[in-house]
């Protein structure tokens, strides 16, 4: 068997990611009224997005962010041990209230797992409307890699546009576009995947926030940023370099 060149891997999904959202941003029958961009890895997949957007010279839309867990820390893919992501809805209506329409939400992230997050934002969107006293969702896009989500039959508003497949045994794929040289030095200041994972290196690479349990009622924080550029002297240069890699990559995709 050949060795799978994970870089490569890492291109071809960023790639095929950067494709689905032009072709959908273009469609002249969508207009994205809110982008979700949620957690650690979708913040960074948000941004992702919204540098895609530019290169296309177009307005990005307004975003809501909250700092989403799935699960209780400790815990992964046991349904016994969901969050109970309701103590969001209070920031998800305050994010709402200035936004005039939401007819139409891109959702995106590296990957859907169980849909968890992206039915759990689709529902506290709509909660969130419902006591605003506004319309709910005409159109709640997903754009993720597919693991094996169906959209449930009661939420048609829910349209699932996968950017690739999971491949077996690999997971947060797109992130292996990530340089190594970049990462290295935020691996050795703040920690490996186990005490500090590949999408807080990619938040810290964005100049991004981290998301951070606090007791069980989750926020954003700038701790893990800060602590990095008091650690890593160069962090500025390596942040400027890593928007100038994804930066080329939306250029090569978008021709």
């Amino acid at each position: 068997m050949n060795e799978i060149d994970l870089g490569q891997l890492g291109r071809q999904r960023f790639f095929n990611f950067c494709n689905t959202i032009k072709n959908l941003i273009l469609d002249d029958a969508v207009k994205v009224d809110l982008v979700v961009a949620s957690g650690n890895s979708g913040l960074a997949v948000g941004k992702f997005t919204e540098m895609i957007y530019e290169e296309l010279g177009l307005s990005f839309p307004k975003k809501l962010s909250i700092p989403f867990y799935r699960f209780l820390p400790g815990y992964h893919d046991d349904l016994s041990k969901i969050f109970n992501n309701g103590i969001f809805l209070s920031d998800v209506v305050k994010q709402l209230k200035n936004i005039d329409n939401m007819e139409n939400v891109l959702f995106v992230d590296d990957e859907i797992g169980q849909g968890i997050t992206a039915i759990g934002i689709f529902k506290l969107i709509n909660q969130a409307l419902e006591k605003l006293g506004r319309v709910k969702i005409k159109n709640f896009y997903i754009v993720a890699e597919d693991q094996g989500f169906k959209p449930p039959k009661d939420f048609p508003q829910i349209k699932f546009i996968p950017y690739d497949k999971e491949l077996d045994g690999y997971n947060n794929v797109i992130f292996f576009v990530n340089p190594e040289e970049l990462e290295a030095p935020i691996v050795k200041a703040m920690g490996d995947d186990d005490k500090f994972p590949f999408h807080q290196r990619a938040n810290i690479l964005l100049n991004l926030p981290v998301k951070y349990f606090n007791k069980g009622n989750p926020v954003y924080t700038e701790k893990y940023l800060e602590l990095a550029k008091q650690k890593i002297l160069n962090l500025a240069e390596l942040q400027n370099k890593y928007i100038k890699h994804l930066k080329d990559l939306i250029e090569n995709c978008l021709e």
